[in-house]
């Protein structure tokens, strides 16, 4: 079997809090590593917010985070982005089922925020008001649009972001998992600029690209209703610690007198020191292996010609064929290596 490899060494941290009304924690999140066919590690992160308006929110989103576990810890051969809104998919049909048999909980949902980091690449996919985002050189950047009432209003016109921050519908979610027989998964992704917050200047993307000591961060909207994006890279960037990050975060949050649940799920992106650092390191090596077989070919058909004709070089190409074939051998299991 192929070791598992990956460009990075991440670091991680998060904390989760009741809130000051110290009501039941519905927040759910989890991190891990799941593997693709090929052995390579791929980072999970995933945020759910069980809805506490309807019985059986915490229900709803310990079943989301645990079902997506279980179905991408071992990935197939579909891209990696399918597999993933199937898993949430099916974390969905799984909150009715469970809803289905326990009429007390029929009312049953969840927001999801679901990021994956596969090499160079960052997938998420999200349905509710449960963010992602990207920290890179002390900006912050919201990669996902809030499925709520609100954010509707302000894309339409109908509101201002200022507005929208106070406004009784800002917890009035649209798309979440639970209830309906079917859901619209979300998975594109706010191309980080400066203007991404901002609709006429948005565009979106299935992926984006990452560079080291990028930072990812998941959080429920406990967090953001509180802490200003500013805020959360204030405080993130500030700190050597990713723990210390994230539980300051989820203690300016309290300072405010937030009543609503807090998750902060944080990672970073360091170099892995066992791996090369060229993102394309095997389409590297297979070129280097077609030039190489290219060149014996064509001084196996030069050595040849001279064989028939002279021989001075018969004798030489006998001497040298071993040593050839040893340094062919080698150089071959050396690619080998470094590209497994």
């Amino acid at each position: 079997m192929t070791p598992s490899t990956s460009l990075w060494a991440p670091q991680f941290a998060h904390q989760t809090d009741e809130g000051v009304r110290g009501k039941h924690n519905d927040d759910a999140f989890d991190y891990f590593v799941g593997r693709n066919s090929e052995q390579d590690k791929i980072y999970f992160l995933t945020v759910a917010d069980g809805v506490t308006s309807n019985a059986g929110g915490d229900q709803a989103s310990d079943i989301a985070i645990a079902e997506i576990r279980g179905r991408l810890e071992e990935l197939g051969q579909e891209p990696l982005l399918e597999q993933m809104t199937d898993a949430v998919h099916y974390a969905h049909k799984q909150i009715l089922k469970t809803a289905q048999e326990n009429p007390a909980f029929c009312n049953m949902s969840t927001t999801i925020v679901l990021a994956a980091i596969d090499q160079d690449k960052l997938y998420v996919t999200h349905l509710g008001d449960s963010r992602a985002y990207l920290i890179r050189n002390n900006q912050i950047y919201l990669l996902t649009v809030d499925h709520t009432w609100v954010q509707d209003a302000v894309d339409q016109g109908r509101l201002s972001i200022e507005e929208a921050q106070n406004h009784p519908n800002r917890h009035v979610i649209k798309r979440f998992l639970g209830i309906q027989k079917t859901i619209s998964i979300d998975y594109h992704i706010v191309r980080p600029n400066k203007n991404h917050l901002s609709k006429g200047e948005r565009s979106f993307v299935k992926q984006i690209s990452l560079q080291a000591n990028d930072l990812i961060l998941l959080c429920t909207d406990g967090l953001t209703d509180k802490v200003t994006d500013a805020e959360i890279c204030a405080t993130i960037t500030a700190q050597k610690s990713l723990q210390e990050a994230t539980n300051n975060l989820i203690d300016i949050a309290l300072a405010r007198q937030e009543s609503d649940n807090i998750t902060v799920v944080l990672m970073k992106l360091i170099e892995s020191p066992t791996v090369s650092h060229h993102p394309n390191k095997r389409f590297l090596n297979t070129t280097i292996l077609v030039v190489l077989a290219i060149a014996i070919l064509m001084l196996s058909m030069t050595a040849y010609t001279l064989y028939q004709i002279d021989s001075d070089v018969r004798e030489w190409v006998s001497r040298m064929i071993p040593l050839f074939q040893s340094g062919v051998q080698q150089v071959i299991l050396l690619l080998y290596n470094v590209q497994a």
